[in-house]
């Protein structure tokens, strides 16, 4: 994750401590926390993956 989405995490889960969010509160938000890294960790891995693809192939 870069430093501008640990900051944004960072706000939200000290905002819910300000609001006396429940525990169930801060396990949702570290779910979603940890889908959204998740999901960019593929897109990074897809884009590599095509990219060797298409060097593999060329070479074909």
């Amino acid at each position: 994750m870069d430093k501008d989405h640990r900051s944004k995490w960072t706000n939200e889960f000290r905002s819910l401590g300000k609001k006396k969010g429940s525990r169930q509160d801060f396990i949702n938000l570290y779910k979603k926390m940890k889908k959204e890294k998740d999901d960019q960790k593929n897109i990074k891995t897809n884009i590599f993956k095509r990219l060797i693809d298409r060097f593999t192939k060329g070479k074909d």
